[in-house]
């Protein structure tokens, strides 16, 4: 138990210098876009992996600042990042991002993102139903 309370201290403290020495060195605002980009990378891997690989080679590739909005249009849909977590794919609700999304893609870039929506979403169908079948036996 003491090891288990110092280890705690001990990791406390050091998180607490790094986040001073993360301010001191980036400023307070800096070090909250730093922030926001961290909570972000859930959802912004999507984004620039999926959506963006799929457009590179079109007629529409993703401008930086559309993969900036949609990324903050998912982390916005993500009931995690909504409380203050981590944005996190599995937890966007995707018809509020598709209603957000036309004003920010073009309509070809809204098609790829319908259909990578759809995708998420048979993957995490899919994903829970694996996990149900795994607690059931």
């Amino acid at each position: 138990a003491d090891n288990n309370t110092a280890t705690a201290t001990l990791a406390r403290r050091t998180a607490d210098e790094f986040q001073a020495a993360q301010i001191e060195l980036l400023g307070a605002d800096g070090y909250q876009r730093l922030h926001e980009y961290e909570r972000s990378i859930g959802v912004r891997t999507l984004v620039v992996d999926k959506l963006g690989g799929e457009l590179a080679t079109s007629e529409t590739p993703l401008t930086a600042q559309q993969a900036e909005l949609l990324t903050q249009a998912l982390a916005d849909a993500s009931s995690r990042y909504q409380k203050g977590g981590a944005a996190s794919k599995d937890t966007i609700d995707w018809e509020a991002v598709l209603a957000k999304a036309p004003g920010l893609l073009s309509a070809a870039q809204f098609e790829v993102l319908k259909a990578t929506a759809v995708r998420e979403q048979i993957s995490r169908k899919v994903f829970d139903a694996l996990q149900a079948e795994k607690m059931l036996r």
